[in-house]
């Protein structure tokens, strides 16, 4: 249905969804992250041309923790996504159908989600100082990612 008002609701079918006017940090709280650790709250900041939320692991007794992200990016689709010498598993999310890309790193792991054509946002993680694979720490990112997923706009 049409919005003649502009009320400023989430995009129907046939409109552009968009990132424009969602805050990285807006999307997780802690309290969803404390299945994963204890995380302090997020910071969000600029990288590149990314809008960004870190999400920093208190460190345990063995000096184990964790960072999280979340980059929301309006310049490039999931198809933007490369490859990081890793291989990648291209998805989609079991709520939303929603275009997914599985990119492990060097030091963690990295889900793309396709937010209309042009835009994605990027889940990452990476565990230092812990016996976790890369696989380990792909598993824990989607598992984010899922939670993320229906927050985000559908393109």
């Amino acid at each position: 249905p049409a919005d003649p008002a502009g009320s400023g609701r989430a995009s129907s079918p046939g409109e552009a969804a968009s990132l424009s006017g969602v805050g990285p940090c807006s999307l997780l709280t802690v309290q969803e992250l404390g299945a994963f650790g204890d995380y302090a709250e997020g910071v969000e900041r600029t990288v590149g041309t990314g809008r960004v939320c870190e999400w920093k692991e208190v460190r345990d007794s063995e000096g184990h923790s964790a960072t999280l992200t979340l980059t929301l990016r309006e310049n490039g689709g999931i198809a933007d996504s490369l490859d990081q010498g890793y291989g990648e598993r291209n998805g989609s999310m079991e709520g939303t159908g929603r275009p997914a890309k599985e990119v492990p790193t060097d030091v963690g792991c990295i889900v793309a989600l396709g937010v209309g054509d042009g835009e994605r946002a990027e889940v990452g993680a990476s565990k230092l100082g812990s016996d976790l694979t890369p696989q380990d720490i792909c598993d824990m990112v989607g598992e984010v990612a899922e939670l993320i997923d229906p927050k985000l706009p559908l393109g």
